[in-house]
């Protein structure tokens, strides 16, 4: 009964850096669509998988804000712009200084990743990763987004249909 109510909660706005220094604020990113955020750090090796994952996963669902927020501390920090651009990472990363989002969503351990919709709630969590969550992820993904796009392939379907009948009857 708990797990439910986690999933339906909604969650607060918050506002984080950038790693250029800018401010974030969660309902900017919302107002675009769903928003897909996955807590890590530098030393956190299933963190580095699950981003690079992170990157595919942009490639797949361009209405969807992909979001890493950094927990590491001041010292470690110095690396994050490193492993970006070593990554080619494409995405938002965040600084969570103080541990204020990880406080507030109540992420016990990393990487602990979230699917928000439009309205703040959470669509979706998980903890942890591994080379079999990716299928798992991809496909919650497709479920919660996919009839968008579907609809729109439909449409895209049945507009090659209508030009093909109409170029046949000329």
């Amino acid at each position: 009964m708990i797990l439910f109510f986690l999933i339906l909660a909604q969650i607060p706005s918050f506002t984080l850096q950038d790693v250029n220094k800018n401010e974030v604020v969660l309902d900017s990113l919302l107002v675009k669509g769903p928003v897909v955020i996955d807590f890590w750090a530098t030393w956190c090796k299933p963190c580095m998988k699950s981003l690079d994952f992170f990157k595919k996963l942009g490639e797949e669902f361009d209405s969807v804000t992909f979001i890493g927020i950094n927990e590491d501390g001041p010292r470690s920090r110095k690396k994050v712009p490193l492993i970006i651009k070593s990554h080619k990472w494409d995405f938002l990363i965040l600084y969570d200084n103080n541990k204020k989002a990880m406080k507030l969503l109540q992420v016990q351990a990393i990487p602990h990743l979230f699917v928000i919709g439009k309205g703040r709630e959470i669509l979706y969590q998980h903890m942890g990763f591994k080379k079999k969550h990716e299928k798992i992820l991809f496909e919650k993904l497709k479920s919660l987004f996919e009839p968008e796009a579907s609809e729109e392939s439909e449409a895209s379907k049945e507009s090659k249909i209508s030009e093909e009948s109409e170029s046949k009857s000329k």
